[in-house]
Order: C-alpha cells, then structure tokens, then sequence
C-alpha cells in the first residue's frame, strides 16, 4: 500500500502535531501553539501559552489549556490568561525531571482534566476536574501513585483515559466525572503505554514497553479484545515501536522499531500490509488520526508530513496547491 502526502509543514523540532477538530496544533518554531487547517494549507489559530508544558485546544479551537511547573493556565481567543488555577510544585522524582503534569479538555469542551502533585502525605498525585469557564476546582481524585510524567485522551462521552508513568512501572487510569464525584479506576501496566483510543471510545490500544506486543483492550475493564506479536508482523525484526494507534474506526497504524509502518485490522490486529513511502520522505513519529489520516515528524527539525492511503488519483507535491482533505 503506497502512502500519498497531503501537506507538509514546520513545526517546532521535539515532535509533531496532533489532530483536534477541524485542525492540527502543534507548537511552532517560535514556541506559539499553532494550528493549521485539515490540509495543512493554512494557519487557522494561535495560542501564545504563558508557560512550556503540557497543552491541549478546545474542539471548536476557541481556548487552549497549558499545565506548568505549579499551575493550569486557561488562554483564551484573545492570547489573554484567562484564569490560572494554582497547585503544589513539581519536582524531580526518582532521577526522572517531572516538570508538569497533564492538562486536557473533555469531550464536550466544558471541563478540564489535569494531574497535579498530591497535597495527602502518601497519597500520590491528585487527578482534578476543572471547570473549563473559570478553572474552578469541581472535584478531585487521588490516583495512590506518583507520576514522572502523563497524557491521555478526552473518552467520547464523557472522562478520560490517561497514561500514568511512574519509577515503578505504569499505570492507566479510566477516569469519570458525575457531576458530584471523580471517580478514578487505574491499573497497572508494566509492559504496556498507551498508544491511543479508538474513534467510539469503547477500546484502546496499548504499545509494548517490555513484551514485544500490541494488544487492544476493552473499555471499561481494560480486558484483552486482541493482542499481536511483533515477531508475527516482522519476523526476526526488531518489534513494534510506541508510534501506533487507530487509523479509523477498522484499521491500526504501527511502525516496527526504526522501521516499516504496517496496516493492521482493528478488531483482531491481524496483517494488512505494509505501507511504502516516496523517496526521502519523513518517516519517524507516526501518529493517526482516527479518521483516515496519520502526520509523521522529524523529531530533530521539527518538519512533518501529513498522509493519506493513495487513491486513484495523483499524489500530492510541495508547490502543487492544496489538495481536498
């Protein structure tokens, strides 16, 4: 299967962009949170962040949310702070620098999830839900482990999944809001990150750590729905790397370590084929979308590529326009 590319852009070098909504955001080589259109044709918003640290943009690309050393910060249209919600500072655990933790917006816009360090002696860090209008503190959770880092992804429908790392192995956490409560459900997962949540948000797919293994797991429960060896896909090869994650609602993107990219089904994770790319083009830090596109980024200079599987018609050139998304 050969990759056709959309678009190209420069994003700033460390890593590239990601879909939300109707765009892609990223930082730039300036350090502004940009995004671009479905294309990559064009600038559809800024966001100048007060801080570095952790971000995620509202899905109507109104506001954007960052998380510091001791606060979230909420910036709004205009570039002004908004509100800043203050917590405990950050510090390095373990020999590993935890900086900031994780701040990201529900699916519905109006609450803000973030993690924080705990204020319990032996508790861990806390899980809190904000209000996304004033950053008040609507409810909190302690998770019972401390983070040397974190992400994760709104749950269409309400909540979070989040990826919790820590010195003694990770964990993932499923996280709800009811209206009155935070209630927090992590497990552990010492073998496995989490690489992406399906389209429904009734699965998620987990990369390998340590056993060379993708495995789809159920939501809730966390239960194997199918798992795939990397030596089955790339036989005496050196394994799946952590870029991986739903295509579309049927089909899996992975990338073996410092390898190929391979289509795989989503239900069974069973081999589809590999995918071949032009000459020379940017292959590293594969991420889809789950709608039938996938950005890859050089890491070291920042320059991306957006892709799609090619159809029957012509690929796309730099200098060529812009091509229907």
């Amino acid at each position: 299967m050969r990759a056709e590319r959309v678009g190209e852009w420069a994003w700033a070098p460390g890593g590239g962009p990601r879909r939300i909504g109707a765009g892609w955001w990223g930082l730039s080589p300036g350090g502004i949170l940009t995004g671009v259109g479905l294309c990559w044709e064009s600038v559809v918003g800024e966001f100048r962040l007060p801080w570095e640290g952790s971000w995620d943009v509202r899905g109507d690309h109104r506001c954007a949310v960052v998380a510091g050393a001791e606060g979230i910060a909420l910036v709004d249209a205009r570039g002004a702070v908004a509100w800043r919600a203050a917590h405990a500072g950050w510090a390095p655990r373990g020999g590993a620098a935890a900086a900031s933790g994780t701040c990201l917006f529900d699916a519905s816009g109006d609450l803000v999830w973030a993690v924080v360090p705990g204020e319990r002696a032996g508790g861990g860090d806390e899980l809190r839900v904000l209000g996304a209008a004033d950053g008040r503190v609507l409810g909190r959770a302690v998770l019972g482990v401390e983070t040397t880092g974190s992400a994760g992804a709104a749950v269409p429908g309400g909540g979070v999944l989040l990826d919790l790392a820590t010195v003694h192995g990770g964990r993932i956490c499923r996280a709800r809001w009811d209206g009155e409560r935070v209630a927090a459900d992590v497990r552990d997962s010492p073998e496995e990150v989490l690489a992406d949540l399906h389209p429904a948000g009734d699965r998620y797919l987990t990369a390998p750590m340590e056993a060379d293994a993708l495995t789809v797991r159920r939501l809730p429960g966390g239960g194997a729905g199918a798992v795939r060896l990397g030596e089955e896909v790339f036989p005496g090869g050196a394994g799946f790397d952590l870029d991986a994650g739903f295509l579309d609602a049927g089909r899996v993107l992975a990338r073996e370590f410092d390898g190929p990219a391979v289509l795989l089904t989503a239900g069974g994770l069973d081999p589809v084929g590999e995918v071949a790319y032009p000459a020379g083009a940017v292959t590293g830090s594969l991420r889809p979308d789950g709608r039938g596109r996938w950005s890859t980024c050089d890491a070291f200079t920042g320059l991306s590529a957006l892709w799609r599987l090619r159809d029957a018609g012509r690929g796309w050139a730099p200098g060529a326009g812009p091509r229907r998304c």
